[in-house]
């Protein structure tokens, strides 16, 4: 695949065959991936640029904007699927057809219904004292799939993904707000098509890393409330029910006042 894209307006993504000369265009995509076994593509396809020009001229708010989509070529049934509104997407770098997309957050057109009339007032305000405040949830739904044998299975308010380099396991990270923000781990077998929840706590997650061999997995997490956090590396494997602390600021050997940093670079070979 190549792509042609004009310094104005819009580009074009071509695929090629060579064994039988098939061409295909796609308008408009970019960042093509095929995926390791070589039986699909996928794509991203970005909005009109007359359309995105349009909606900055008008000053409309990022969070309204037209999003990208998301094209699946499947090449043994010469088939593309395309899917709306997506923030990204993932494919495993070795022997799987897994992959997995993020899509955007969408804002709700809801409003709700105010009570009429004087005494309503009062008691909406009072409903609203006695209720705490709930923080919105960052995530999104988030969709693992199998192109090829057409499997899917869908997960809500998901912040963050990771397919390991053979795609035999993908790990994703949930945020979960009632009075306060819960984080949750799992990771999907996609050989076995079971998720499993690794780790739950109140708090945040971040920076997750697989080793070679999907086996193994390392994230940070911090239950800390202040802006500055306090992290700790969790590490987790296959032969393990729960993810434990690996690093902490009580870690022996670990200097006065120091903790893990969310920007450091963990790796697991």
């Amino acid at each position: 695949s190549y792509e042609i894209n004009p310094s104005k307006g819009d580009g074009s993504l071509f695929l090629l065959n060579p064994d039988n000369g098939f061409k295909k265009v796609l308008d408009r995509g970019s960042r093509a991936q095929l995926s390791p076994n070589s039986d699909y593509l996928a794509a991203t396809i970005k909005v009109q640029s007359d359309t995105v020009r349009k909606q900055k001229f008008d000053k409309v708010k990022k969070d309204k904007l037209s999003k990208d989509s998301l094209a699946i070529w499947v090449f043994n049934t010469n088939t593309i699927t395309k899917i709306p509104k997506i923030k990204s997407f993932k494919l495993a770098s070795e022997e799987s057809s897994w992959m997995a997309y993020l899509l955007t957050q969408e804002t709700s057109n809801k409003k709700e219904e105010k009570s009429e009339g004087e005494e309503g007032e009062k008691e909406e305000e009072a409903d609203k004292a006695k209720k705490p405040k709930v923080k919105k949830s960052e995530g999104s739904e988030f969709v693992i799939i199998e192109p090829i044998k057409a499997l899917e299975y869908r997960f809500e308010e998901v912040t963050e993904y990771l397919i390991s380099k053979k795609g035999n396991k993908i790990a994703f990270i949930a945020t979960k707000n009632d009075s306060l923000e819960k984080t949750e781990v799992s990771v999907f077998d996609t050989k076995k098509q079971e998720t499993k929840v690794i780790f739950e706590g109140y708090g945040i997650s971040k920076k997750m890393s697989f080793d070679e061999a999907g086996d193994q997995l390392v994230f940070m997490y911090s239950s800390d409330t202040a802006k500055t956090k306090i992290y700790e590396v969790m590490y987790w494997d296959v032969k393990a029910d729960q993810a434990n602390t690996l690093i902490s600021a009580n870690t022996e050997g670990m200097p006065e006042d120091w903790s893990p940093k969310c920007s450091w670079k963990h790796k697991l070979l």
